[in-house]
């Protein structure tokens, strides 16, 4: 069984650091599917930000030919608070031992 969304986000920004969300969604498309889209993506990531548990770093403004107007984009990392809680709820152990 496959790890609900917001889980997999931590489970990448512990692997990986910090990420863009776009590098964040197109990984989440390959692990859940093209139905994963960018913007349940940046839904899931300002909710995890809500909550302390990602914190953003960074921002930049995308110019996407295909687009009528820019897009902005966030660069977010796993806070200390969100590898505290990933122990706590059992996630990081489980991950561990996938490694």
């Amino acid at each position: 069984m496959k790890l609900h969304l917001k889980g997999w986000l931590l489970v990448r920004l512990l692997q990986h650091g910090a990420a863009w969300d776009a590098e964040l969604a197109a990984a989440a498309r390959a692990e859940y599917g093209p139905a994963t889209r960018l913007g349940g993506i940046c839904l899931a990531l300002e909710e995890l930000a809500s909550g302390g548990l990602v914190q953003r770093l960074s921002e930049r403004l995308l110019e996407i030919p295909a687009a009528a107007a820019p897009r902005l984009s966030f660069r977010y990392v796993l806070t200390p608070f969100g590898a505290q809680r990933m122990h706590d709820t059992g996630l990081l152990p489980i991950q561990e031992q996938v490694r």
